[in-house]
């Protein structure tokens, strides 16, 4: 014994490990006491037991959000809200759909602002003398603000993008805004001469996907100047795509430069082109001459966004790219409160790579894509075009869609009590403390899904096309319609998925943009298809496989593939038009 003191104090280290070691047991022993008696008997959701003081459960949170909500639904049950600690924050955790579906209905005491304001400053560069008219907004989204709100009405920030929003991307406004980017889209595919009739192999088909459609998709809301001004503009985006979880974590500059420089680059291309417009054109929505699209703003969205942005105090030029950086982001990768182009392009690419990694989808779906198909000139060379409301009402797919964003999206919704405390199923959630939802766990809930019938069981971690499929039913005897061959006639259905299937979100902060998005997503696919034949190739292992999810971007929205998709690729006959390739417009 004597032997072991003096080796104890000949290395005192030995004493600060076996302090740390005590200190964080009797932590976890604390905690997991504290959140048990919670459990049987608080009204305060239990706290996740965890081992370090004052960090909580941020380091196995932030390392792997995934694993880490999945252990927390198995050990409590999708029915108990969970309060989990990261830190100097705190926030709750809700699993439930029946809850999920409450919290994204409830009334104005829930908002999601507390959440958008600390994503613009971290994730898309909106300084902080900015950043506070997102968190000062107390006025609502309703044309009415709140009451007790004082908040000057040019600083309305969320209804003003809210209203902008549901105005722009509804109706006729997106009827136009689609029709310019399947045109600019088939454009491009007729005119792309790297595609000839003989097959030419690629390393990763989601990467060509990817930047096909997003330069039309960025011309047809942004306009063509945007792309044009910023020769590097494209690779810069999908660079900084790369780098969001890390921006969102909001780690000083010096620990992440990387992914600074390449944020700092997009949002200087996004400056030269406000400029460049603002010197073309008048930004000016109230003008009676103002169009609906115009080459240097491109859709009238843009052009109100800036004019209320423009009036916004300290609303400043870096501010102004912030917000055009997270509308792109939206679109290219799923907030609930914005439009969708990196999200929908993404979930796009995913829509493509599940139908081609399924042989016997193949020909189902293509019966749907020429179904939809408008007759073509007895010109070959004419656009290859669509009715893009037969196209997207497609019972399968519908069904594609709906299926690929269940299980390729893995967004956080986040609401926050910001006027008094929140009572849900029993359970306190008190004032200003934020409540999480993950899509992946409601998409993924073995409780409300559909997996198939006994023999053709379909597990919800593999895609399954039909999933969203019912039978069609009469109203009044409720027998089930049959086609001429005998086989039941089926419909797209999310009936019974409430809280279920929420890949935009719910309630009045629902994604404005998932009209688009969708019709983004089945539309680019269709184009694609008709251009384009296209075989996935084996990978190293010599198996064609369908790519794992990247988990990194877990909470972020889409999931891009974490794998590289070899394919090899041939241009259908009498599809080339290349004298249509990057026209102006």
């Amino acid at each position: 014994m004597a032997a072991l003191v003096g080796e104890i104090q000949t290395h005192p280290g030995i004493w600060t490990a076996f302090f740390i070691v005590l200190l964080c047991f009797s932590t976890y022993l604390k905690t997991s006491l504290s959140s048990f008696v919670a459990t049987k008997y608080g009204s305060d959701p239990p706290t996740v037991p965890y081992w370090i003081p004052f960090l909580g459960s941020a380091i196995p949170f932030v390392k792997d959000t995934a694993g880490f909500l999945s252990r927390v639904k198995t050990k409590y049950g999708a029915n108990t809200p969970v309060r989990i600690i990261l830190g100097p924050a705190q926030a709750y955790l809700v699993s439930a759909p029946e809850h999920f579906d409450t919290l994204l209905k409830a009334g104005r005491n829930l908002s999601p602002k507390p959440g958008i304001a600390v994503t613009m400053e971290n994730m898309f560069g909106t300084p902080a003398s900015a950043a506070k008219i997102y968190k000062a907004d107390t006025s609502g989204i309703a044309p009415s603000a709140l009451p007790g709100s004082n908040v000057e009405p040019q600083n309305r920030v969320f209804y003003l993008q809210h209203a902008a929003a549901h105005k722009y991307l509804s109706g006729q406004a997106l009827r136009a805004m689609t029709d310019r980017f399947m045109d600019f889209l088939a454009r491009d595919m007729a005119g792309d001469t790297s595609i000839t009739e003989e097959w030419t192999e690629g390393p990763d088909l989601f990467t060509f996907f990817q930047k096909q459609v997003f330069g039309a998709a960025t011309r047809a809301l942004f306009g063509p100047w945007l792309l044009r001004l910023n020769s590097s503009f494209t690779e810069d985006f999908w660079k900084y795509v790369d780098e969001t979880p890390t921006l969102l974590k909001g780690l000083p500059r010096f620990m992440a430069p990387g992914a600074y420089a390449v944020r700092d680059r997009v949002l200087d291309g996004l400056k030269k082109w406000h400029k460049h417009a603002s010197e073309q054109s008048d930004y000016s929505v109230n003008l009676p001459e103002a169009p609906e699209w115009d080459e240097f703003w491109g859709s009238k969205y843009l052009k109100i966004r800036q004019q209320n942005g423009r009036a916004m105090d300290s609303m400043t030029d870096v501010a102004m790219a912030a917000e055009d950086l997270a509308l792109l982001v939206a679109q290219a990768h799923m907030a609930d409160t914005r439009s969708a182009n990196a999200n929908a392009i993404v979930t796009a690419a995913w829509f493509l790579i599940e139908i081609y990694s399924d042989p016997s989808l193949l020909p189902r779906v293509e019966a749907h894509v020429k179904g939809a198909q408008l007759p073509r000139g007895a010109d070959t060379r004419e656009l290859i075009c669509f009715d893009i409301d037969k196209l997207c009402k497609s019972p399968l797919l519908q069904s594609i869609y709906a299926e690929t964003l269940r299980l390729r999206v893995a967004l956080l919704i986040n609401r926050t009590p910001v006027h008094s405390d929140f009572v849900l199923g029993g359970w306190r959630f008190r004032k200003g403390r934020m409540i999480a939802m993950s899509t992946f766990t409601a998409g993924t809930n073995e409780a409300v899904w559909n997996t198939g019938s006994k023999g053709d069981h379909h597990p919800l971690e593999e895609f399954w096309a039909d999933r969203f499929l019912v039978p069609v039913k009469t109203p009044g005897d409720r027998e089930k319609h049959r086609v001429g061959d005998g086989h039941v006639r089926r419909e797209f259905s999310t009936t019974g998925l409430s809280g279920a299937w929420i890949p935009y979100g719910g309630g009045p902060f629902m994604c404005p943009g998932r009209h688009f998005a969708k019709q983004e997503m089945i539309g680019s696919f269709a184009l694609f298809f008709s251009y384009f034949e296209v075989e996935l190739l084996p990978g190293q292992d010599g198996k064609i496989c369908t790519p794992s999810p990247n988990m990194k971007f877990f909470g972020l929205g889409a999931l891009p593939p974490k794998d590289k998709v070899p394919y090899r690729v041939r241009r259908r006959r009498n599809t080339s038009s290349p004298s249509l390739y990057s026209l102006p417009l």
